[in-house]
């Protein structure tokens, strides 16, 4: 199977957050800061930031303007840790079940995780260079970028 997003959203920030709707007997289990994770990208064409939410209870694909996403940006600046990464276009060998939002994520990218939590997902994407984002603080930069090889 090929990732199947449009070339036109070529980059793509990718949101890790404690902020859940549902709690789950695993989420004890999740490494803080990485409960869950969502996606945006900007879609030049159309002027409109395009806005993906693999949740529990539904799946959120909305398009926002400009003034709706600075809304945004003050909501999870400094709360999320917030990754930019170019997505891959190789080919994927992975299963549609059990999908998680990391698992969605990482589809939607491009990378073939196995077992995708949201803090493998993150470690992942820094391994094929995703970047913190202008919207991750200082100390989400450096606390949360060391992940074990």
């Amino acid at each position: 199977m090929k990732v199947a997003v449009d070339p036109r959203l070529s980059i793509w920030y990718i949101g890790f957050t404690d902020a859940v709707n549902h709690n789950f007997w695993f989420t004890r289990f999740l490494k803080p800061g990485f409960k869950h994770c969502y996606a945006f990208s900007y879609d030049a064409g159309s002027d409109a930031w395009v806005y993906f939410d693999p949740a529990y209870n539904s799946t959120t694909l909305r398009a926002f303007n400009q003034a709706q996403m600075e809304q945004f940006f003050t909501l999870v600046r400094g709360r999320d840790l917030v990754l930019c990464v170019k997505i891959k276009r190789d080919h994927m060998f992975r299963s549609r079940l059990m999908q998680t939002c990391a698992s969605q994520l990482a589809n939607l990218i491009g990378i073939n995780l196995w077992w995708a939590s949201p803090y493998r997902l993150n470690c992942a994407l820094r391994k094929i260079g995703a970047q913190v984002s202008f919207l991750s603080d200082q100390s989400r930069r450096e606390s949360d970028g060391k992940c074990s090889k």
